[in-house]
């Protein structure tokens, strides 16, 4: 089976995307997908539309399809399931480097994700870096519109990992909470970094809202509202000394365990900055 040179592909991306002036888009090499097809798939024509637009839009991408209607495509198929160790197979599968797209029945993967991915993973540093965030609007939305926010000062060392903004909400001189805007960069080219900002109600130090700054993503889409209001639901009324243990995010791992260690974090830190 022919070795893709999306490895390749990716770091001369990313040394463009950094700011590696001599590396143009045009000297680039092709980035490889492969898509496994059925004709008989009553979804197939619908998606190859879908995935010639994304071929069309993006030129370094060279998409070959492969039909396993006859014994040499479906012997292939089966190898790329057999190197990616897939439990359950699809009706369509799309291989692009390490990912693998499957689609069946209702969950259409290969449809709904295969631009998004591979989008990001040609420009990643659409997903990276913080992100400018007003918590006055935030703050007066949680804690009424007559609260003001004070920054306060960078606690001395810091966290390495999270960088943070912290603000008081002052109802008149009365310290009725915080809002922190929470920022926590994802080494991984595909991932969005983590950015939101927390509400923290005083005395208590419980979290009265979370809200994403950036969305919260899958594979470079963003997660359906419903999804992410699940997720970020989990957060609210947690208070320190607990853990913030919640459900994660099905195949974006690494965004649910970062918001997990901010708020952890940011929960420690309150209950700090109170007790001085």
């Amino acid at each position: 089976m022919r070795k893709s040179p999306l490895g390749v592909s990716i770091a001369a991306a990313l040394a463009a995307c950094c700011g590696i002036s001599c590396v143009h888009a045009e000297d680039l090499p092709p980035v490889d997908a492969t898509v496994f097809y059925s004709k008989d798939d009553a979804h197939w024509k619908d998606a190859e539309k879908i995935l010639d637009a994304v071929t069309r839009e993006l030129p370094r991408l060279k998409l070959e399809k492969i039909s396993i209607d006859d014994p040499k495509g479906y012997t292939r198929l089966t190898e790329v399931e057999q190197s990616h160790k897939i439990i359950e197979p699809g009706e369509m599968t799309l291989e692009f480097g390490p990912f693998v797209l499957i689609s069946k029945g209702e969950r259409r993967d290969v449809e709904k994700y295969f631009g998004p991915l591979v989008r990001r993973i040609l420009d990643p540093k659409a997903g990276k870096g913080r992100l400018k965030a007003d918590a006055a609007p935030y703050a007066s939305a949680i804690f009424g519109k007559d609260v003001r926010v004070d920054e306060a000062p960078k606690v001395a060392g810091g966290d390495a990992a999270l960088d943070a903004i912290w603000y008081r909400v002052l109802s008149g001189d009365k310290s009725v909470g915080w809002v922190v805007d929470a920022y926590w960069p994802i080494t991984c080219p595909v991932c969005n970094d983590t950015q939101f900002m927390v509400a923290l109600q005083l005395p208590e130090t419980k979290i009265l809202d979370i809200r994403p700054v950036r969305e919260l993503e899958r594979m470079g889409l963003a997660l359906e509202a419903k999804e992410g209001a699940a997720f970020t639901a989990q957060f609210k009324n947690m208070a320190p000394p607990a853990p913030p243990k919640v459900d994660g995010i099905s195949g974006a791992t690494k965004t649910a365990s970062s918001y997990q260690s901010a708020v952890a974090r940011i929960l420690e830190e309150a209950k700090k900055r109170e007790t001085k």
